[in-house]
């Protein structure tokens, strides 16, 4: 009874290899990035902000790579 699922999350990416996918069967949003959306970031600040979540949320001692 343990599952897994992941998390993906598109910083500044060429999105038009997305064009074929249709994200959990929902067809009227497709894919997108923060970049896409305006927020110019890098791939480090986002892994730092969710490190920094993830523990807030969870653990202060859990560690994620």
């Amino acid at each position: 009874w343990i599952t897994w699922h992941g998390l993906a999350l598109n910083v500044d990416v060429n999105l038009d290899y997305f064009d074929y996918i249709v994200p959990c069967g929902i067809r009227e949003f497709g894919v997108t990035s923060f970049k896409k959306l305006g927020f110019e970031t890098s791939i480090d600040d986002v892994k730092a902000h969710i490190k920094y979540s993830l523990n807030e949320v969870f653990s202060k001692d859990a560690v994620y790579s």
